[in-house]
């Protein structure tokens, strides 16, 4: 396309290209520079000055390779990529979809340093597959992901030795209070530490006893629980001390509450005080060692990039696609920057 630019001491005849981009700067605003020796198109770009020329291949170099899978995994769509390479939507499509189907690399380096770990389960596709995801406590990377039916033991289990096998010999692990993963956990690993997840139980807890109708128990239990997740090493005793009391302050309505006909309206008040007793031997492991991570909650943010990935960047691809993607994203998450 040809504009025709009108200046007051000399006319412009500038060509530009609407799928051209400049290679060192990225810019739209580029023109024709004339061709080389061997007949190859020269651009010149009008915002950085710098000049280079378009040979035409129809392979992409091996070393592009990676980076553009890379851009994608990060979310550049394929027509973008498309552009700033100079290759056709179809070239493009052809590697990410050549390498996206490749097995992940596994380095037994990646588990050998790790000592402290979260997990926590994310569902996708509505509620028909769940992610499983381990994080590094230290660096707060995602490690290793698996796509199953549910954090139960046919998903959970034979992953878990799998990741054995490669070199994971975890100290301690942080999670909520999912049935079940404390016990999976424990069978692999017999001498490892379950660290209920602080935050999870402040939170449910509180939930539970916002709703109406409000009683006393509830209202005791909320004000109980603030400062919770900074709990220091010296609370464990005053912590266990004072729920004991609020038991027995409150057992007759305790006991009320689980005998009433009625049973559903004061349901949340018995789950509230059955949560925290069971909670209770494998709450505090994290004061007495700083290393062991007090909440899930690096992994709730992960689980969000997550979700801005695969439903606005990448929307539209299959299942099979889809969960290919889920394990190169934690991937590039753990090995780049």
């Amino acid at each position: 396309m040809s504009i025709r630019i009108q200046n007051t001491s000399r006319i412009l005849y500038t060509s530009f290209m609407s799928n051209n981009r400049c290679k060192f700067c990225k810019s739209s605003k580029v023109k024709r520079n004339g061709t080389t020796k061997s007949g190859a198109k020269r651009w010149r770009c009008l915002v950085c000055k710098k000049s280079w020329s378009v040979v035409k291949s129809t392979t992409i170099p091996k070393r592009n390779h990676e980076e553009m899978f890379i851009k994608w995994i990060q979310g550049d769509s394929m027509s973008r990529i498309a552009s700033d390479y100079n290759y056709s939507h179809k070239q493009v499509r052809r590697i990410i979809l050549e390498r996206l189907s490749q097995d992940i690399p596994v380095h037994e380096s990646d588990y050998k340093n790790v000592k402290y770990i979260m997990f926590d389960g994310k569902y996708i596709f509505g509620r028909k597959y769940t992610m499983l995801n381990i994080m590094d406590a230290k660096t707060r990377k995602p490690i290793a992901t698996r796509i199953g039916s549910g954090e139960n033991r046919r998903s959970i289990l034979p992953w878990l030795k799998l990741l054995k096998r490669q070199g994971l010999e975890p100290i301690a692990v942080t999670l909520d209070g999912r049935t079940g993963a404390p016990q999976f956990f424990a069978e692999v690993w017999p001498n490892i530490k379950t660290q209920r997840c602080l935050f999870h139980i402040d939170m449910q807890v509180r939930a539970w006893c916002r709703r109406p109708p409000r009683y006393a128990l509830g209202k005791t239990l909320s004000l109980f629980l603030n400062g919770l997740t900074y709990m220091k090493s010296d609370d464990e005793e005053k912590f266990r001390a004072g729920f004991e009391d609020i038991k027995k302050a409150h057992k007759s309505s305790i006991l009320e509450y689980r005998e009433h006909k009625e049973y559903g309206i004061y349901r949340d008040m018995v789950r509230a005080v059955t949560l925290i007793q069971n909670a209770l031997p494998n709450m505090f492991h994290c004061l007495y060692d700083q290393k062991i991570a007090r909440t899930t909650s690096p992994l709730e943010g992960f689980h969000k990039q997550v979700d801005r990935a695969v439903n606005f960047d990448h929307n539209g691809m299959t299942e099979e696609h889809c969960f290919k993607f889920l394990e190169w994203f934690v991937y590039y998450k753990n090995h780049t920057n």
